[in-house]
């Protein structure tokens, strides 16, 4: 009768894996107002992902207070929010959580503004 076994150190595994996804810092912090802002949040979560851009958007359904609380507690670089009005414009607030300075931009403009901004901070 045969047999095969495998054995290997927790420690070793840990270090193995290195820093996971649950480690990194979120670019940005995407917050919501409503249904509809949710799954834009989503959506707009995923385009920046794949643009190289940490993004997290919030799923608990937190109120926006908690939300901006939680974005500062986890160190995100930029937070927004997105409800209503940002729907029906198009456009979103992007907040420096460090400095509090806020930029106004199109759902569109955002990779490519996020990406430049995030690239700028990390060449420092």
């Amino acid at each position: 009768m045969g047999a095969v076994g495998f054995a290997m150190g927790l420690e070793r595994l840990i270090m193995a894996l290195g820093e996971s996804e649950t480690d990194k810092v979120a670019d940005v912090y995407i917050g919501c107002m409503g249904d509809e802002g949710f799954i834009k949040a989503q959506a707009l979560a995923n385009v920046l992902r794949n643009a190289g851009i940490a993004a997290e958007a919030d799923i608990t359904g937190r109120g926006v207070k908690a939300q901006m609380k939680y974005a500062d507690k986890t160190g995100a670089r930029f937070s927004m929010i997105i409800g209503e009005n940002e729907l029906a414009d198009g456009m979103v607030n992007v907040k420096n959580m460090l400095t509090g300075d806020q930029t106004r931009k199109s759902f569109d403009e955002l990779p490519a503004f996020l990406r430049g901004l995030v690239f700028s901070i990390d060449m420092r």
